[in-house]
């Protein structure tokens, strides 16, 4: 259903007032809400909260230059549909608890993402488990020598 709205969007240009009004008429909600959310609380909200519900706000405050000039228009058009993956099943959003790692590695300029065990399985919010294709992950820095850098987004 969020495919066909962002479809008929672009095929229509509909304004935001006329995007919302379709979501809304569907009575639904929509994944994509969540997609988009901070967009619209960011001139609101302190970037900390702004993050923690959406990934359009984490993406443009986070990504690099390059990353803005490949995905961007992506982002904006729902080409790519991504979630914020911070909650694991077994300590909700407690983030002293975060078993979640994420290891650079010097020899490829690379971090590997590690999620060691059940509990440390990321649960996400609403529907974009279902419909998201990339997502900003909460995970432990880990440098190369084995020192633990506390949560970064990924």
């Amino acid at each position: 259903m969020t495919n066909r709205l962002d479809e008929l969007r672009r095929i229509h240009r509909w304004s935001d007032e006329e995007y919302n009004t379709a979501t809304f008429l569907l009575s639904e909600n929509m994944p994509s809400t969540l997609h988009d959310i901070g967009m619209v609380l960011c001139p609101f909200a302190d970037q900390a909260l702004t993050n923690h519900i959406a990934f359009q706000p984490i993406f443009l405050g986070q990504g690099s230059p390059a990353l803005m000039e490949n995905y961007w228009d992506l982002v904006y058009e729902k080409g790519i549909q991504g979630c914020y993956m911070q909650t694991e099943l077994g300590h909700g959003t407690n983030l002293a608890r975060l078993e979640t790692t994420s290891t650079y590695i010097p020899e490829t300029q690379e971090f590997e993402i590690n999620s060691p065990s059940l509990t440390s399985t990321k649960w996400w919010v609403g529907g974009l488990g279902k419909s998201a294709t990339h997502g900003v992950v909460q995970a432990k820095l880990i440098l190369p020598n084995g020192k633990d850098m506390g949560p970064h987004l990924f």
